[in-house]
């Protein structure tokens, strides 16, 4: 059994990162594709049907080359909106679950809750989300830190699948990662 590795975040702090299961993290992405399917979005790319010489209709899918109408069109920019929806959602809970599985810290110290409540921060009442808000506010206050801890949380997740593997997830979220923290908003010069 493997030992938690560490990290070092901008501000010197050493965290303790361990594996996630990949079906804790393929049960997260079955729940957001579900939910988003139960709320109507248009995941599947909408289809087409073609009657064969036989006269059988066969089912196509939809790309982007073979639409021809303003109805298909509007069905594919549905189809292409849902699947960014389902892409963010995705991503943005399975970077959640990856941080309160991965990232071992202790519960927030006595007075920090108070602290955020004078800085006029709320916080949830239900201690996991307090603790993995912790987390973001405390422990991984960069970018450079979450980038790192997820990625640190990733290789070991991932022990023992192919180099390539890796090298792609790793990216993915990394450009994920990056396009959240250029769409953040940016403190007000004072």
């Amino acid at each position: 059994m493997s030992q938690p590795a560490t990290m070092r975040t901008t501000e010197g702090l050493e965290v303790k990162l361990r594996p996630v299961s990949r079906v804790l993290i393929q049960s997260v992405q079955r729940t957001v594709e579900r939910e988003l399917r139960a709320k109507g979005l248009p995941l599947d790319p909408p289809t087409y049907e073609v009657t064969t010489a036989a006269g059988d209709v066969e089912v196509h899918a939809h790309d982007a080359e073979s639409i021809s109408t303003d109805a298909e069109r509007a069905a594919w920019a549905a189809y292409e909106a849902a699947q960014e929806e389902l892409s963010a959602e995705t991503n943005a809970r399975v970077s959640k679950a990856l941080l309160v599985a991965g990232v071992v810290v202790e519960d927030p110290p006595e007075g920090w809750a108070e602290a955020m409540q004078y800085l006029g921060v709320e916080l949830p009442e239900d201690p996991r989300e307090r603790r993995y808000s912790y987390v973001e506010l405390e422990v991984l206050k960069t970018p450079a830190d979450l980038i790192q801890a997820l990625a640190g949380i990733i290789r070991l997740s991932m022990e023992g699948a192919p180099k390539e593997s890796l090298d792609a997830v790793e990216a993915l979220f990394r450009r994920a990662l990056e396009g959240d923290v250029a769409q953040a908003p940016t403190p007000a010069a004072g």
